[in-house]
């Protein structure tokens, strides 16, 4: 090798040097881009959701405290009718229950009728234990009915106040991003110290939660609002509140066999009643009633020989008034939550009206129905305080199925990223230029609430069930990011106000 030529080879692995050293600097910077722009749009992914979820969970949370009121007001309704129940079966079996007596006696005049018998040994002693049986009911029931319909009422109150205030945290939480603060400012601070909600970002969000805010609403002060909630609970009563009538089984009826054998007169054949009640909610809104009514019908069979055939004649059980075919009065009871004691037939809630009031008592029962509607539905067991506000979507009638998106929008100022320039080592023709606008890098994400159960099934009859809070299917979703917001994000960018 000439002495000219020594040193070219040199050159050349500096050249490659330089050329290796721009190429690792331009790949670090462009990973270190790449990875901060990818963190930042997973934190407002993240941040979105986690608003979505906040939203679904005061929409469910609304949905439990309105299912919550609606158990509520079914627990009064079975209090109030336990309430008359218990002292229409005492009055069956006693003459007196707590102040209120028998009209007639027939209780114990029933059980001497039955005692003086030639099957009293085996229906006195049944007898008896059903007025004991029904004495101690009757006690347990007036202890505590009165005591469960105050605390559902209690809890009504709680829950109503407790729902809407849950629901104006929610939306206070969410607008509090608009300044930073709030679990929207925790959620980007906790995924990355370096990033913010931007200028657009923070409209955004007061847009949406202005959105929300309109997708809800309080009812409960019209009639319209209250007669909503009512079917609701209406729907819910089960078969004892709506209609207990039926025939008393034990011990009724009472059967005398050895009446059938000629010559052997007994006090009794038989002896059976009719029962019928059930509870109503009044038009008000603020009462609810009930009434159990019962008849008493027997007879007795006498013989007479006629050219020496026993013939049977069926005659009167001889109490006062005498036991016939035809029913006459047993027991009649009535009880009351709120502020009227009227039993009515003309202003119940629902299709309870006319003869169908109480069980159908006014039809099937109609002379102790009308002697209880004369003495009305007694004092309220307890203090009620009516339907209570409620929440549920603003409009519907929409099968609207979601609720107004949230969109976050992120900002991470460029000179945090630990580029090659960041950190002292690459500067000059080795720094790598920066493109992002406003010297931000930016991301952003949209997520909502989502009514979870629109589809019709065999369950629900086929039907479909549209957005509301009555029912706590309400999931957050990711959802796409509109055309029109991410225009107005970019150009606030490219203002220098993102």
């Amino acid at each position: 090798m000439h002495q000219a030529q020594k040193g070219q080879a040199l050159a050349f692995a500096v050249i490659v040097l330089l050329a290796v050293l721009v190429g690792g600097f331009v790949l670090y910077n462009g990973g270190r881009l790449v990875l901060t722009k990818t963190r930042l749009q997973n934190t407002a992914e993240s941040t979105a959701y986690s608003g979505a979820v906040l939203v679904a969970r005061d929409y469910n949370f609304s949905a439990y405290a309105n299912r919550a009121m609606v158990a509520n007001q079914v627990a009064i309704a079975q209090m109030v009718g336990l309430r008359s129940w218990s002292r229409y079966y005492c009055l069956t079996y006693n003459d007196q229950c707590g102040n209120q007596q028998s009209g007639n006696s027939l209780p114990s005049q029933i059980q001497r009728v039955v005692g003086r018998s030639e099957v009293g040994a085996v229906y006195g002693p049944a007898l008896s234990y059903y007025k004991a049986l029904s004495q101690a009911t009757y006690r347990v029931n007036a202890i505590s009915d009165g005591a469960i319909a105050n605390m559902a009422n209690i809890l009504n109150g709680l829950l109503s106040v407790g729902a809407m205030g849950f629901h104006d945290a929610v939306l206070a939480d969410l607008a509090a991003g608009a300044t930073n603060q709030g679990l929207l400012a925790q959620v980007v601070a906790a995924n990355d110290p370096h990033a913010q909600i931007s200028t657009a970002g923070k409209t955004l969000i007061l847009n949406a939660v202005r959105n929300l805010r309109g997708f809800t609403q309080t009812y409960g002060n019209s009639t319209a609002d209250k007669k909503r909630f009512a079917s609701v609970i209406t729907q819910g009563l089960d078969g004892f509140s709506q209609s207990r009538s039926s025939s008393e089984w034990a011990p009724y009826p009472l059967v005398n066999p050895f009446s059938l054998v000629p010559y052997n007169d007994q006090s009794f054949t038989a002896i059976w009643n009719s029962y019928s009640g059930g509870t109503e909610f009044k038009t008000g809104f603020k009462t609810w009633n009930a009434m159990d009514v019962s008849t008493v019908s027997g007879f007795t069979i006498w013989w007479i020989s006629v050219f020496g055939v026993p013939i049977p004649i069926p005659v009167p059980i001889w109490t006062n008034p005498p036991l016939y075919f035809w029913p006459d009065t047993l027991s009649h009871a009535a009880a009351s939550d709120g502020q009227s004691a009227s039993l009515a037939t003309n202003n119940n809630f629902g299709e309870a009206t006319g003869s169908a009031s109480y069980g159908s008592s006014y039809s099937v029962n109609s002379g102790p129905a009308y002697r209880q509607k004369q003495a009305g539905a007694g004092k309220s067991i307890a203090t009620y305080s009516g339907l209570r506000s409620y929440q549920d979507v603003a409009d519907t009638q929409t099968a609207d199925f979601t609720a107004p998106t949230l969109t976050i929008v992120l900002d991470r100022p460029r000179a945090t990223i630990m580029t090659s320039g960041q950190l002292g080592i690459a500067s000059g023709a080795l720094a790598t230029p920066s493109d992002e606008a406003g010297g931000q890098v930016e991301a952003m994400a949209t997520a909502q609430a989502e009514f979870a159960r629109p589809q019709a099934s065999r369950s629900l009859g086929g039907k479909v069930v549209y957005g509301n809070l009555f029912n706590p299917y309400w999931e957050a979703h990711l959802a796409p990011t509109s055309a029109a917001v991410r225009a107005a994000a970019a150009a606030a960018q490219m203002a220098g106000h993102g």
